[in-house]
């Protein structure tokens, strides 16, 4: 009997199954915790996936589990973290003018030494002489002080400083008129609070009568004489 040889390798050829589009975006979009809306979108992608992968013969749901698992996790460390640097601002432009009226309110009343616990150490340095004459100077030209608040305008304008430090416009109020400021800040972690804010300098703009800074010897000081140059 003659043996029949029967070639049976295309019929035990196993198809290979073809991945899910919807799965592989799943999981790439889920690692891009930069952005929780695209993690979400991750998640999302990862569960359309599923299913549109059960019924039918495509491979992937390894990657659509995956995609909505990091994607979860991702979204929630993302928002997390997005929501601890809005409130650390938040926080900064809330201390920040009510550092400056006390400050301001102090040296009004003659307390130099509470005029100077709302500054950090550079400032501190300043004698008495050159706080009463920064104070008495204000007062002079300006009246009756009454508060320091957020210059919104300012801040809405996106003018961004060239030097490398934090720098909040505010609109000083005294009880005739309001004078445009820069107060130059240091942000550190708090001891009472989880964040201290201190002022390393304040500079009054004033075109009519010249600018101040607080105390002069500083970056708020250099840029009144690379003015007056």
């Amino acid at each position: 009997m003659s043996e029949q040889i029967i070639d049976l390798g295309e019929q035990n050829t196993v198809p290979q199954q073809k991945r899910s589009g919807l799965a592989t975006a799943s999981i790439i979009c889920s690692v891009m915790i930069c952005c929780p809306i695209v993690t979400l979108v991750g998640v999302i992608l990862g569960i359309v996936a599923l299913l549109r992968i059960r019924g039918s013969q495509k491979a992937g749901r390894g990657l659509a589990w995956a995609g909505i698992i990091i994607g979860l996790v991702t979204t929630t460390l993302s928002s997390l973290l997005i929501a601890f640097v809005a409130n650390a601002a938040f926080e900064v432009l809330e201390q920040t003018p009510k550092l400056v009226t006390t400050a301001i309110e102090s040296g009004i009343n003659g307390d130099i030494e509470a005029f100077r616990t709302e500054f950090s150490f550079d400032a501190v340095s300043a004698n008495d002489e050159e706080v009463t004459t920064f104070i008495e100077t204000i007062t002079s030209r300006y009246g009756t002080f009454d508060e320091a608040v957020i210059d919104m305008q300012a801040m809405q304008g996106g003018q961004q400083s060239s030097k490398e430090q934090a720098e909040i416009p505010l609109q000083l109020v005294f009880e005739t008129q309001t004078i445009s400021s820069t107060v130059v800040i240091d942000v550190a972690q708090g001891i009472e609070s989880w964040i201290d804010v201190k002022i390393k300098c304040l500079l009054i703009h004033d075109s009519e009568k010249g600018d101040l800074a607080f105390p002069f010897a500083s970056e708020c000081g250099t840029t009144i004489s690379a003015d007056e140059e």
